[in-house]
């Protein structure tokens, strides 16, 4: 008894802690054809009011589709009442009635007072339940202890509300003034929806691991290229790396690395179609939520393309009740790069090259350009020169909403530009979406969804991060006619290294990606009778892709060589063709949800190109075809189909125990005959136990549900024609005078017994909620294995092939997921939230090739994640006091010391350590402060576990490097001089200077290559980053209404605000530097490798969001 006391305590407390007046708490919501009841239910559970109405006066199933963003109760009860209802606060009622006609009044009758107790259907107290005079604004709310007291007229009825029950009416009797009144649950209550693919499910009703970010998550984030950058430290378990140079896709892995060839992308699903383009094609302004499907009973619905998850995107559509309104958001802002290395400086480089060639001169070491920048002491800071520019950004969006209510139709036209600090880099968007939908009939609705995208990506060339970083300070940019200098110096002319400023400039170097996509979807819905539905879906995907190169003879590249140029273009288009047959059935305690669906999909793509060079003009790739030496001709088709057929089937008893099976059936054109099809079965349970009679009278417990799923899906992404062989050219010469001719060898060996891989995965989590939902969550656990993996083998020699493709070998990922949602504070005019996410993943090789045969060559070792670095490992530099144990080793003082891990007296493959560059873990944490028209939000995001291979500052630390190095270089034993104006041949005005022992000695010719790869330069590439603050001011009503606008938001933002690392490079967010700089994917062997990659600017950005 006293626990029951306990909770209705903090509940009553809750709800007072909730009242405020109708301006001061805001509320921001989705409702997308939701019955107005339901609205109401959640305003009364979003802003703790209690609403009281009559309903013979309101239209309960008055559909509504509405997005308030940081509406005010006043704003959110206009916007959904018929102009017949008026509304009265009284306290923390809202009392909804029909408009008095003028000069009407309330006839006195005799008053009496009604006393009662409210309790559910358990005979516990209902605390705050609404007890109102039927037909007025006359009432009250409950006590803790469920009691009330009213005084009504004689002969009046009662109203009783509480939201999650039935309304009950009351007649109360001459003479009987106290009440003894029960409530019922209701069980129709709407809760929030989720797409499930093929369909969706009340989050209630869910039996897999799916999370969902809603618009306006999504819109908070001001500068986003692409979607995914939405779901970054929103989603446990999934593990997103930001694409940095301007147009960069970011890359999303759930739930780890499950496959070593074929990928490890999600498939990407809009608006019920796979999406085959790019995923900066998508304007994040036409998303209205995103689903991710994590877990196997979830995934198996889309079969052989599900074992990597599922990102579900649903784009906007028309609001049914609105005739015509327009919305515009839009931002302006700029780029700063703020992290440098810390290079030498001029005086310090120029010394370091004395050093380094004691006994000569000046004039023997430096030329006269060198010479030049010595005796005047300008030097040059490349870094500040080409890094120290401002980007600028901008984005805009209109969405205009039409209906006449049978007939809706939503527009959203947008443009994005991101220009980099680099001139020649950037990209651009412009992009048109257009949804419909008609109402032919009462049982018939027709619709369509198109997109239009047009997006230009610049280039230029990644190089010239390097080259910007190494070029020394003793140049000249510019030559004394004002003209840039193609060499800096004349040393630089030697080893063939240009002036980077011309690699900035399109006219030498124009490297571009221009895509053209196209996507129309139709579809029709029709309710055959009730409870059985037909969907039928018609999807046509169409994508251009031109990707040119040109090189001028001013170019890194070319070297003053005549100009090259490449050109590819690639025509793809997908078909999706998709029918679903649903029926649903409830039956006292039972609840029925089956749906058929029988799904085929199509995809084909065309490329040619061309390479050539020696070009007479000046002109750009676009203009290949005129090189008089064209060198390179590429042309390809390649075409691969997708056949299924599948079931799904929810059941429900008593509301509480909930079961979903799955099955599909795929067959895949991309596998051999025997092998193309296969079966991917599913089962989930979930019990909602927060429902049995045995937690009911736990007050403080709102949500508590246990899930248990099992499943198998699979993957096929491959070559469409790897199990059919192939052939390459073969140059072959009969003899030294002899023309040569052309034949074709085979180099890749037909399998016709490939198959799918395949992976089977487990799941358990529950879903919490406490204390009115203020605190709520889930915890997911999971394993998943993944067998018969698709892999290339190298054949030898003697068999005539180079390589077949096999199902050999499997991982494994494990985990653990962490989603919590609080909402520490509510007050009267301040709201405080609080969102958590955590994922935990452990992958690793179970199995290789004849099962426990690691692969050294490709980094692959059993027991070991897929992406590693095999490395000895640094454990510092041999001392003085340590030659004989050096010695053993074929070392020296000076020299690096590697640690001898089996002691045998030599380094070799058993001293070998592996590095893990997968992150262990990944954590996002998001807080809100509102206070009045005020929003403030601040994004952290987390990677901890992972090491990264820095290249770039093994070559700026490295003494013997060309150019410029990093400053620490210095702090090796170095020649001072007694006199600096003194001749540095003199030996008797030098002296050593002390370096640090933790430094390798320097030698021209190193015989034990003291600057050998090792761990010496893996990093741990952990960070926390704040990655956004957000701060908005909604502005008054009353300031808007003579310019007729509905809502009106300012607001600024800063992304990259700060990042904690002791990582050297400039971001610890590496990736695969092949996915950042090209579009063939991830690489197994560049992942977290640092060659010098794009620095991560801070942006900083003003905006506005205007609703007519």
């Amino acid at each position: 008894m006293y626990r029951k006391h306990v909770g209705r305590a903090l509940i009553l407390a809750l709800m007072l802690s909730g009242a405020t007046s109708m301006n001061a708490q805001r509320i921001t919501r989705q409702f997308k054809n939701v019955p107005l009841k339901t609205v109401l239910a959640e305003v009364e559970k979003e802003l703790q009011y209690s609403i009281i109405y009559k309903k013979d006066e309101v239209n309960e199933r008055k559909q509504i589709t509405r997005d308030f963003k940081d509406a005010s109760l006043e704003e959110v009860l206009s916007a959904v009442l018929d102009n017949g209802l008026s509304y009265s606060v009284q306290g923390k009622m809202i009392v909804i009635s029909k408009k008095e006609a003028a000069g009407s009044s309330i006839t006195q009758q005799k008053q009496i007072i009604v006393k009662g107790i409210v309790k559910d259907e358990n005979g516990e107290p209902v605390v705050g339940a609404n007890v109102v005079e039927k037909g007025t604004s006359n009432g009250t709310i409950t006590d803790m202890d469920g009691n009330f007291s009213l005084s009504i007229s004689e002969g009046s009825k009662l109203s009783i509300t509480y939201i999650g029950y039935l309304d009950k009416d009351v007649a109360v009797s001459k003479g009987k003034t106290t009440l003894n009144i029960q409530l019922k649950e209701d069980t129709q209550a709407l809760d929030e929806v989720v797409v499930v693919g093929y369909g969706s499910v009340k989050k209630r009703d869910l039996t897999g691991s799916v999370s969902q970010i809603s618009s306006s998550s999504i819109q908070n984030q001001a500068v986003m290229k692409d979607p995914m950058q939405a779901l970054q430290g929103k989603i446990a378990g999934a593990d997103i790396t930001m694409g940095n140079s301007p147009g960069a896709s970011s890359t999303i892995v759930i739930r780890g690395y499950n496959s070593i060839n074929a990928g490890n992308d999600p498939l990407i699903v809009v608006d019920d179609a796979p999406f085959g383009g790019k995923i900066d094609e998508i304007n994040p302004a036409e998303i209205e939520s995103i689903d991710v499907l994590k877990d196997a009973s979830s995934t198996a619905i889309y079969g052989s393309r599900g074992a990597n998850g599922v990102v579900i995107i649903t784009t906007k559509r028309a609001r049914k009740e609105a005739k015509l309104s327009v919305s515009y958001d839009g931002y302006v802002g700029v780029s700063k790069s703020f992290k440098n290395y810390d290079m030498m400086s001029g005086e310090k480089y120029a010394d370091w090259k004395r050093m380094a060639n004691y006994g000569k001169t000046d004039k023997e070491i430096f030329d006269d350009i060198q010479l030049k920048a010595l005796n005047s002491g300008q030097f040059v800071d490349w870094q500040d020169l080409m890094f120290s520019g401002t980007g600028y950004k901008t984005d805009h969006n209109v969405s205009i909403n039409q209906s006449n209510g049978r007939n809706r139709n939503m527009l959203v036209l947008g443009y994005n530009k991101d220009q980099s600090i680099i001139d020649n880099m950037g990209y651009e968007r412009f992009s048109a979406r257009i949804n419909g939908d008609m109402e032919l009939a009462k049982n018939l609705t027709v619709g369509y969804s198109s997109l239009l995208a047009l997006t230009t990506r610049n280039n230029g060339d990644n190089s010239v991060w390097k080259y910007g970083t190494v070029i020394d300070p003793l140049t000249e940019v510019y030559d004394e006619n004002g003209d840039m200098r193609f060499y800096n110096s004349g040393w630089y002319q030697t080893v063939l290294h240009s002036n980077p400023l011309f690699d900035t400039d399109k006219n030498n170097v124009d490297n571009k990606e221009k895509r053209t996509r196209i996507l129309l979807n139709l579809f029709a819905d029709w309710e055959i009778i009730k409870g059985l539905k037909f969907r039928t879906s018609l999807t046509y995907g169409l994508s251009s892709i031109e990707n040119g190169v040109y090189k001028s003879s001013t170019s890194q590249a070319r070297q003053l060589a005549s100009p090259s140029a490449e050109y590819k273009k690639t025509n793809e288009q997908q078909i999706t063709f998709t029918n679903v047959l649903n029926y649903k059935k409830v039956l006292n305690d039972h609840s029925l949800d089956v749906s058929l669906v029988h799904d085929m999909q199509t995809d084909k793509a065309e490329l040619v190109g061309l390479t050539g060079q020696d070009m007479l003009y000046y002109g750009s790739w676009f203009n290949v075809n005129e090189a008089p030496d064209v060198f390179t001709r590429l042309s390809s088709v390649r075409k691969w189909a997708l056949l299924s057929f599948m079931g799904r089937v929810n059941y429900t008893f008593k509301d509480r125990y909930l079961l979903t099976l799955t099955g599909r059936y795929d067959g895949s054109s991309r596998l051999a005959k025997g092998n193309k099809w296969d079966f991917f079965p599913s089962v989930a349970l979930a019990w909602r136990m927060n429902d049995e009679s045995f937690l009911r009278e736990v007050d403080w417990l709102s949500n508590l549900k246990l899930r248990l799923s099992w499943g198998n899906s699979g993957n096929t992404a491959i070559s469409e024609y790897a199990t059919q062989g192939a052939l390459g050219k073969y140059v072959y010469y009969f003899g030294t005078t002899e023309q040569s001719a052309m034949g074709y060898l085979p180099t890749e060996l037909a399998n016709n017994q490939l198959g799918w891989e395949s992976t089977e995965e487990y799941n358990v989590g529950v879903d919490f909620g406490f204390l009115n939902n203020r605190i709520s969550g889930s915890i997911d656990g999971y394993i998943r294995n993944t067998r018969d993996l698709l892999m290339k083998r190298n054949l030898p020699i003697n068999t005539g092939y180079e390589f077949t493709w096999q199902n050999v070998g499997k991982t494994r990922n494990s985990g653990i997921e962490i989603a919590l949602n609080t909402v520490p504070v509510v007050t009267k005019d301040f709201r405080w939230t609080v969102d958590l996410t955590f994922g935990y993943n452990k992958n690793e090789i179970v199995e290789l090739f004849n099962g426990k045969e690691d692969s050294p060559g490709n980094k692959w070792f059993i027991g070991q994640p897929l992406y590693v670095e095999r490395l000895y490992k640094y454990v510092g530099v041999w001392q003085y006091g340590e030659e004989e144990e050096a010695a053993k080793y074929g070392r020296e003082p000076g020299n690096p010391k590697i640690e001898d891990v089996n002691n045998n007296g030599v380094y070799d493959e058993g001293d070998l350590h592996t590095f893990n560059k997968i992150p262990k873990w990944t954590a996002g944490l998001s807080t809100g402060f509102y206070y009045k028209n005020f929003d403030l939000t601040i994004f952290l995001y987390g990677s901890y576990g992972n090491k990264a291979m820095n290249y770039l500052s093994r070559r700026i630390t490295n003494p013997n490097s060309s150019g410029n190095v990093h400053a620490s270089v210095a702090n090796h034993a170095r020649l001072g001089y007694l006199d600096g104006n003194s001749d540095n041949t003199d030996v008797w005005n030098m002296y050593i200077l002390p370096g640090s022992n933790g430094l390798c000695r320097m030698s021209v010719n190193d015989a034990n290559d003291n600057d050998r790869i090792s761990s010496r330069y893996v990093e741990d590439a952990s960070f926390l980053r704040i990655q956004n603050i957000a701060l908005g001011y909604t502005l008054p009503k009353n300031w808007l209404k003579k310019l007729k606008i509905e809502n009106a938001r300012i607001y600024a933002n800063i992304k990259n605000v700060y990042t904690f690392t002791g990582y050297d490079g400039y971001d610890p967010e590496i990736g695969s530097t092949q996915a950042q700089y090209s579009y063939s994917g991830q690489s197994m062997l560049m992942y977290g490798v640092d060659t010098g990659r794009c620095p991560s600017p801070r942006i900083y950005t003003f905006g506005i969001d205007l609703t007519f």
